[in-house]
């Protein structure tokens, strides 16, 4: 919204071409500054909260091993079947 909205008021002003463009570069700039400041808030945010940290999950092949067990013996008889095995 931000680029759209600079990009429109630029080009509703009637400026000359070069206004036009200078807008624009200006809302590019502006619109880069705020999605790397987004991203490195998330990631000091991540970092400092640590998301997931002391869940109980078990390692990957033997999560993939229950899995496997858990869906062993099911076979989807038709399109019925599968929206029904949509919703667990």
């Amino acid at each position: 919204p931000v680029l759209f909205c600079t990009i429109v008021e630029g080009i509703v002003r009637h400026g000359a071409a070069r206004d036009t463009g200078a807008t624009v570069l200006r809302s590019l700039i502006v619109f880069l500054g705020i999605t790397v400041a987004a991203l490195a808030i998330g990631l000091g945010v991540a970092v400092l909260m640590q998301p997931g940290r002391g869940l109980p999950l078990l390692p990957y092949g033997t999560a993939m091993a229950e899995v496997e067990r858990q869906l062993a013996g099911r076979h989807i008889a038709g399109p019925g079947d599968f929206l029904v095995r949509i919703v667990p």
